[in-house]
């Protein structure tokens, strides 16, 4: 069985550092979406508010999350954006009601 795992929310992106980190999400983003289990993977600023950047990612199952958190791209981020204020949930979106 499928098991899909959802990580949305957001993080605020100090406007001083919002370059530097707009600069590197091309990348991350790229090499994200080539990940076997990766079903979505998607970054977006906020249109009325510059530092904060939207997170959208769907996961095969938690072993997919797990190794995209293992991922050198990813620990870079974490690296970049350590301290940043996060508003993130991940949730559990495996189907469960039959026709």
């Amino acid at each position: 069985m499928i098991k899909v795992i959802i990580l949305a929310g957001t993080v605020r992106v100090p406007e001083e550092r919002r370059d530097a980190i707009a600069a590197q999400l091309p990348d991350l983003v790229a090499h994200s979406q080539r990940e076997p289990g990766v079903l979505a993977y998607t970054l977006s600023w906020d249109p009325t508010d510059d530092t904060l950047l939207h997170v959208y990612e769907i996961y095969r199952d938690g072993a997919a999350l797990d190794a995209h958190r293992q991922s050198p791209h990813y620990r870079v981020w974490r690296s970049a954006t350590e301290g940043f204020v996060r508003d993130l949930h991940t949730w559990d979106a495996t189907p469960r009601i039959k026709n």
